[in-house]
């Protein structure tokens, strides 16, 4: 019996050895990590970790970014499946999520010379099926160290020389990939400092009439890139760290399990952390932002109001100060919230409160603290939320029957709009940006070849084939006119449910009109650098106020971000700094409110 135990506890073990040993072949056979810290000029924007590995028929790789200092998404996930025979994309899947938890997807799906494309960024929607991009066609970006390191791969080092590519370029619009033809051309040898020592590297100079140059240095025997710097951005990645597997999975799996039993043993409720290190150095940009708290928002008060049956989460800045007739809510952009959107409103939120105006933003369904799904929503429902929060501002004792100015960002503004016509407790609308989009009302030139060159010049992208750009603004019109036409309130597309109907509304909007026709005053805020800024609709709008003699006031700069400031080293640290004429703009808008109604109490008219 005792031999019989002893010869099935050697087959078990043999059994589990065995398994390792397949598990690490399989799994780890030309598995490489790498992970590579960016930079926009002097400025540190985050990390980037990919991961490369092969299947049976399949080469994967796999891209986690934190944008740490970005005032865009403040993260990214993104899986390229290649051919692993001859090195082509079968698929492309990225995901930005937002500071409140929703995300934009971009999803390719390659078919021999068709390609499925869908965007969604709710409320907008982009999406083309059998979309004509070529049979060999790579996937790229110039802002993206992935798919750098994923073309670099179907460059062949021995021919060496001057190598061409068909690629296509997908954008953070609702526009289709770009088609472009790029060249990777080699230079010369070179020792380059990476890792803390010199590496021999081989020199490349990547060039496409559509996307900026990169020079880029990739090792010489083992031909990982080292670094690149995309000039015309003065952006550049350089490489961080490298791990060559199987001998680095292994150890990490190893610390795995080891980690495991010590916190069985220990009763330690923790997860698992698959990458090794510690719990705190796998912290997300989320929960970093969670775990800071900045200045503005700690010193904001979390409120919660009820709307349309669900309750919603907001932040109120108390005034720092009695005496003010107004109060200001301010409404961000509609979707996914990015960094700079954040940064913004808490900013403002600081700097109102220390003016003595009580302030207040909320989350909308699913995002935050907010109950509901974001997918629910349509501008009509959006409106009515805007609603519920004015009315909660209007009852709340630190600003008991103040008027009430709109602040809206961009999307948000044409919302707060809407809002306005709802409640005569709003005094006034303040738009940042321009609040159209790519719709029916033409705004910065619409569905057009101009307009959307604008849109790619704005991400220094361009000029393209002008047949392609003809083909692109023809498949864009025919995809606008089937949702305008479709009675669906959701379609679903690469596994994904469209919202149809919050698409069409949003489309629908008509900003400018809603300026000329509404009761309340307003302030709008534009960029001359602006790709939707139309200086036709500008006049337009002029004019009609002025046989109206309403109080419409229009601010135009020569340069505006889009978040109306930038991020600037301040006591060592990047944070994020107010435009300061944008912000004297909106400080001398509500004085002159202020004293506005102060005569209308003495007349009794406005």
């Amino acid at each position: 019996m005792k031999k019989l135990i002893i010869i099935f506890s050697i087959s078990m073990i043999l059994v589990v050895v065995l398994f390792v040993v397949a598990f690490f072949y399989i799994d780890l056979s030309g598995h490489k990590g790498f992970v590579y810290d960016g930079f926009v000029g002097n400025r540190p924007i985050g990390t980037f970790k990919v991961d490369r590995y092969e299947t049976e028929e399949k080469i994967i790789y796999k891209e986690r970014s934190d944008y740490r200092n970005s005032l865009g998404y403040p993260s990214k996930t993104a899986k390229l499946y290649l051919d692993k025979r001859t090195k082509m994309p079968l698929k492309y899947i990225e995901k930005a999520k937002g500071v409140k938890g929703l995300t934009r997807l971009i999803h390719i799906v390659q078919n021999k010379e068709k390609t499925d494309f869908l965007f969604l960024e709710q409320p907008r929607i982009f999406y083309l099926e059998d979309f004509e991009t070529g049979e060999k066609t790579k996937i790229f970006s110039p802002y993206d160290i992935m798919l750098y390191v994923s073309i670099m791969e179907k460059y062949n080092y021995w021919e060496k020389g001057s190598q061409f590519f068909e690629i296509m370029i997908p954008t953070d619009e609702s526009l289709p990939p770009m088609r472009d033809k790029l060249e990777i051309k080699y230079l010369n040898d070179e020792y380059v400092p990476v890792l803390g020592r010199r590496i021999e590297a081989e020199k490349f100079i990547i060039h496409s009439k559509g996307s900026p140059d990169a020079r880029i240095y990739v090792s010489k025997y083992g031909h990982n890139i080292l670094s690149l710097a995309v000039k015309k951005v003065d952006m550049k990645f350089v490489l961080a760290s490298l791990h060559e597997y199987p001998l680095e999975r292994l150890k990490r799996f190893i610390f795995r399990i080891s980690s495991q039993i010590k916190r069985i043993y220990s009763n330690d409720p923790r997860g698992d952390n698959i990458d090794g290190g510690t719990d705190e150095d796998k912290l997300t940009v989320e929960d970093e932002v969670k775990a800071s708290r900045n200045t503005a928002r700690a010193k904001s008060q979390e409120v919660f109001f009820e709307s349309d049956g669900r309750m919603l989460s907001g932040y109120f800045w108390a005034p720092a100060k009695d005496g003010t007739a107004l109060s200001v809510l301010i409404v961000p952009e509609d979707g996914p919230m990015k960094s700079g959107e954040k940064r913004l409103i808490d900013s403002y939120g600081e700097i109102l409160s220390s003016w003595g105006y009580g302030t207040m933003t909320f989350d909308s369904p699913g995002q935050g603290k907010s109950q509901g799904d974001f997918q629910e929503m349509d501008d009509k429902k959006r409106v009515r939320n805007i609603v519920a929060a004015i009315k909660f501002m209007g009852a709340h004792p630190s600003i008991k029957n103040n008027k009430i100015v709109l602040i809206g960002h961009k999307g948000g503004g044409a919302l707060a709009l809407e809002a306005a016509k709802e409640l005569t407790l709003v005094s006034s609308c303040v738009l940042l940006g321009e609040p159209s989009i790519f719709g029916p009302e033409g705004r910065g030139k619409g569905i057009s070849p101009e307009g959307i060159r604008m849109l790619l010049g704005d991400r220094a992208l361009g000029p393209f084939d002008k047949g392609f750009i003809s083909t692109v603004v023809k498949r864009m019109k025919e995809r606008s006119k089937e949702t305008y036409s479709s009675s669906e309130s959701y379609e679903f597309f690469l596994g994904a449910k469209l919202p149809l109907k919050d698409n069409r509304l949003y489309l629908a909007r008509k900003p400018y009109d809603n300026i000329r026709s509404s009761e309340c005053s307003v302030l709008l805020i534009l960029g001359k650098n602006e790709s939707r800024f139309d200086l036709q609709a500008i006049d337009e709008l002029k004019r009609a106020v002025l046989k109206s003699g309403r109080r419409v006031k229009i601010a135009v700069f020569r340069n505006l971000a889009s978040y109306m400031g930038e991020m600037a080293l301040k006591d060592g640290d990047w944070r994020f700094a107010r435009n300061p004429d944008v912000e004297d703009s909106i400080k001398q808008w509500l004085k002159g409110e202020e004293s506005y109604f102060e005569v209308t109490e003495k007349t009794g008219s406005i």
